[in-house]
């Protein structure tokens, strides 16, 4: 479980501590006037926000991310002003934090993982398709990264069709930056960086889309195996040609999923009922492309 409050105390002590190897040693301290007046500005902005998470110590509801998404926009873009060595420090470890804020809202989770069902579909139906084309799941960073960077308008055309307004508009905004964010493995080995969070999507999505398939493959194995056990008539179908419908070679198999695959679908649908055929489209090239037939 993602601790927020962690997270942003470890934002807020940088206010308070040495400067970082990360900081060009030429960027200037916070010394001058104007300086501290302008940092000075944005400490009750920090001090908000940290309140906010200290309150919400693992999952903030809907509403309270909300108000911690507006109170980190209003904390980066004053930090955003403050351009020496603790504003810039603090701006850079307080957009780490919120990117993670972001990231938790409800239907910017179910667009990524929504994403990677696609990708994950994808391999597993062997389909002509962008989310195939471009390897979003290689476990190279820079590989990954140049997927993301090739298949960017695959992402954002998914993104467009099947994502809410404000995931469109965030995405349309960040994507860049997400994609710096899933392909850059953190220094953190907290588990507890936006990097980790947008992974974690990624078995999330393989969860669901094996759920899935396993529910979708159960229907379809129960009513071939009631056919291939009882052994029915199968001689009112004339679509199946005289096929020896109960041999078992990979030439027979081949020739009931692709070259008649419309109509063994009506032979199962007929025995089995509707139910048995929801996937059957999908199903059956997983088959075919196992059974690798010409």
């Amino acid at each position: 479980m993602l601790n927020f409050s962690t997270v942003f105390v470890l934002s807020y002590l940088v206010l308070f501590t040495t400067s970082t190897p990360s900081t060009p040693p030429e960027i200037r301290n916070c010394s001058t006037l104007q300086d501290l007046v302008e940092f000075g500005a944005c400490v009750p902005l920090i001090s908000d926000l940290y309140e906010c998470t200290a309150n919400h110590n693992s999952e903030p509801p809907s509403e309270h991310l909300e108000n911690m998404a507006l109170l980190c926009e209003k904390t980066i873009s004053c930090l955003s002003r403050v351009q020496c060595r603790k504003g810039i420090e603090a701006k850079a470890a307080f957009d780490a934090a919120c990117d993670i804020v972001k990231y938790r809202d409800t239907q910017l989770q179910l667009c990524i993982v929504g994403f990677f069902k696609k990708v994950y579909l994808a391999k597993e139906m062997n389909e002509t398709s962008c989310f195939k084309d471009y390897d979003f799941l290689e476990k190279d960073m820079t590989k990954r990264s140049e997927a993301y960077t090739n298949g960017k308008q695959c992402f954002l055309d998914y993104v467009k069709e099947s994502c809410n307004e404000s995931s469109i508009e965030f995405f349309s905004k960040n994507y860049e930056k997400f994609v710096s964010t899933i392909t850059t493995e953190p220094i953190d080995t907290t588990c507890k960086s936006s990097h980790d969070l947008l992974n974690s999507f990624q078995c999330v999505a393989a969860a669901e889309q094996a759920a899935s398939s396993i529910s979708e493959l159960s229907k379809f194995g129960v009513c071939m195996s009631k056919i291939m056990n009882e052994k029915a008539d199968l001689s009112r179908f004339e679509c199946l040609g005289g096929m020896d419908f109960y041999a078992t070679t990979t030439e027979v198999t081949c020739e009931k999923y692709k070259t008649k695959k419309s109509c063994v679908k009506s032979v199962m649908s007929d025995i089995c009922g509707e139910a048995a055929v929801d996937d059957y489209d999908k199903i059956v090239d997983i088959v075919v492309s196992q059974f690798e037939c010409k």
